[in-house]
């Protein structure tokens, strides 16, 4: 593959990347493969934190693999745990941020790129003087952050030389806190078009596995249980549907173990409980990712109901795989589809609104597969990760000619014409 820069050293910091838990993560091990694969260098860092004794165990740094992908190893950095975060602090001032340093020296780091807004900020602050530091701003707490305080939200990663954000929402905030705009790039999230894709083989064995009849219109929310995912509305939503159907229908819910909230979880099962006949619920427990693609094959129907968004890669991922795409107007999400083109949306906390989107959705198989025939194409054309590596590699060349390093970078090819990269929202 041509390379649109000469070949970086770069480091990559996000929290889950050897857990398997959480959109960042996956974003971070994606990108980290498609930058390799455009032939860059990657160290990936891993920060997790262990509650209990066995973080004893742990304590040194230790390459682990990644469920995100199998082939693919990060730097784990064990934090250990204490109420209130007490020793957080002493923690990444005396071991951690002392031991990025020597990595970055040791490999003569080009890039230093992270992607979380509390451990990863404050351990690459400030950025080390032989490289520069690019963040990615994916976070929700960000946005509810600046809805409070705009300038205190961008504190945490004011160092960073650029700023990537996955949304248009996150980029007007970031600048609304008082970053300039000519720092922030409005990059999105990517998407694995090979490994999610409409496959008959995936969706016959995924369906055969949990009893899911071959002819059944099976609808998926695979998201962690927590408020901010909205999940107790597609509940409410289910039991508003059963009076709209004409047929039955099989609704998998996936989610419900490490990172959710048990109240919560408990709370949407007992709406649940009030289902009858038409909507048959299949609680699958935690989906990994590499069996998330299977999954979805299987669907026909992809369900967001959040009320917070800052971007949705299980939004994409669901394009990618054929679903139909119900989601809430909140977020990046309508940066992703346009509502009756390449999937449905409708108010945030509207289970009504959302029961009768739904029921469109399940007695209109045209409409259903023509939405999910224009969300993979878009996918295809906007969202790849090929594409969105070689944006990021336009803001790393950007970051690299700023004043403080252009001595040490002028072995590289000159930086690319760009002053931000433009919005990837087009027409389908």
């Amino acid at each position: 593959m041509t390379l649109a820069s000469a070949p970086l050293r770069i480091v990559m910091l996000a929290e889950g990347l050897t857990t398997g838990i959480g959109g960042i993560a996956i974003h971070a091990s994606e990108l980290g493969q498609a930058l390799i694969r455009r032939g860059h260098t990657v160290v990936l860092i891993s920060p997790e934190q262990f509650i209990g004794r066995h973080v004893m165990t742990r304590w040194r740094a230790r390459q682990a693999g990644c469920p995100t992908s199998p082939s693919t190893y990060a730097w784990e950095l064990p934090i250990v745990w204490t109420p209130r975060h007490m020793l957080k602090p002493m923690q990444i001032e005396w071991r951690w941020k002392p031991w990025l340093r020597r990595l970055v020296q040791k490999t003569n780091t080009d890039v230093v790129h992270w992607h979380g807004l509390d451990f990863d900020s404050a351990v690459t602050r400030p950025v080390p003087p032989q490289c520069v530091g690019v963040f990615t701003n994916h976070s929700s707490q960000f946005l509810a952050m600046a809805q409070v305080d705009p300038a205190g939200a961008v504190r945490s990663f004011r160092h960073a030389d650029r700023i990537i954000a996955p949304s248009q929402q996150l980029a007007e905030q970031t600048i609304a806190g008082g970053v300039s705009a000519h720092l922030v790039h409005l990059i999105p999230n990517g998407v694995d078009t090979y490994r999610f894709r409409p496959n008959r083989e995936a969706r016959e064995r995924f369906r055969a596995n949990h009893a899911i009849p071959p002819d059944a219109i099976v609808t998926i929310a695979a998201r962690r249980f927590v408020e901010k995912i909205g999940l107790v509305y597609l509940a409410k939503a289910a039991v508003r549907l059963e009076s709209l159907l004409k047929r039955s229908i099989v609704l998998c819910l996936a989610g419900d173990s490490e990172g959710s909230d048990a109240a919560y979880a408990q709370q949407v099962r007992t709406i649940c409980g009030a289902l009858g006949r038409l909507v048959d619920v299949r609680w699958l427990g935690w989906i990994s990712s590499l069996e998330m693609p299977d999954a979805l094959a299987a669907a026909d129907i992809a369900v967001l109901p959040s009320l917070v968004e800052a971007t949705s890669l299980a939004g994409l991922e669901a394009m990618a795989s054929g679903c139909s795409l119900l989601a809430t107007r909140v977020g990046g999400i309508p940066e992703l589809i346009d509502d009756q083109v390449s999937g449905r949306l409708v108010r945030p906390a509207d289970d009504e609104a959302l029961a009768i989107a739904w029921a469109t959705l399940i007695h209109d198989p045209t409409t259903r597969q023509r939405l999910a025939a224009t969300a993979r194409t878009k996918v295809e054309r906007i969202f790849s990760w090929d594409r969105i590596a070689a944006q990021t590699e336009q803001v790393y060349q950007l970051a690299l000619n700023r004043s403080l390093v252009r001595n040490r970078v002028e072995t590289h090819h000159a930086p690319l014409d760009v002053t931000n990269p433009p919005s990837w929202r087009t027409s389908s």
